[in-house]
């Protein structure tokens, strides 16, 4: 994965986000989530494919990963994954909000700021 942006890479500014949270580090983590592909967790049901959501306190979750490496072994067990770009997962996001590899760094992308950035596409 390569980020187009400084030459970031997607996973490593997502850890840097977890280890050091500021609003200028969301920006770079966004700058790259909106240029690069996610692995999306899939199912088969009632043969359509459907994505995994992650629920806690009654909100909805939907789970992207930065990279294979990012999911654990037993989560992979359950589904498939397929590599989407992240600006199609925000076009058909049917959740509250996205978590950004919720079993490592888990990074939160608000319902707002999910806004902003849609907004910014059209």
């Amino acid at each position: 994965m390569v980020c187009y942006y400084i030459g970031m890479s997607l996973t490593n500014e997502v850890e840097k986000m977890a280890k050091h949270p500021s609003k200028e580090q969301l920006v770079e983590v966004v700058v790259c989530l909106v240029q690069e592909d996610v692995y999306v967790p899939m199912f088969i049901e009632k043969l359509e494919r459907k994505h995994d959501v992650l629920v806690k306190d009654s909100i909805t979750y939907f789970p992207v990963f930065t990279d294979e490496s990012q999911v654990p072994e037993k989560y992979k067990r359950k589904f498939f994954l397929a590599k989407k770009p992240f600006l199609e997962v925000l076009d058909h996001l049917d959740t509250d909000r996205i978590a950004v590899n919720p079993f490592t760094q888990n990074l939160i992308l608000e319902e707002e700021l999910l806004k902003v950035v849609l907004s910014c596409r059209k």
